[in-house]
């Protein structure tokens, strides 16, 4: 089920939530084809890990979740599923502008800007 996008979309809430409830590697992979172009970059290190990568996101996962650190490694190895990029770079352009995230980036859109990020 591809997401849609409208102008009042927290679209990166709603990835947060979908992490959390997200059972196993499969699972996570959809998601990120869900998202599209804004998860590519979590996609890309999904479709690399394994089911034991998958079993250490998650604890890592939790980790951070209660407020504790899940480590230098963690951050370096799944920054981009807890954040991907293009969708930090649209919650930036979001709080700049003082929209909801699926104004940000539909307007991003609409101007062909959304590649150039």
């Amino acid at each position: 089920m591809k997401i849609k996008i409208n102008y009042l979309s927290e679209t990166p809430k709603d990835w947060s939530k979908d992490l959390d409830t997200c059972r196993d590697l499969i699972h996570l992979r959809n998601i990120c084809l869900d998202y599209g172009d804004l998860t590519k970059d979590a996609l890309e290190i999904a479709d690399n890990m394994t089911e034991d990568n998958f079993t250490g996101f998650k604890e890592g996962l939790r980790k951070e979740r209660r407020g504790k650190t899940a480590g230098n490694i963690w951050y370096n190895q799944y920054l981009n599923i807890l954040l991907p990029s293009k969708m930090f770079k649209v919650s930036l352009i979001a709080e700049k502008f003082k929209t909801p995230f699926g104004t940000a980036y539909i307007r991003t859109k609409e101007e062909n800007l959304f590649d150039k990020l």
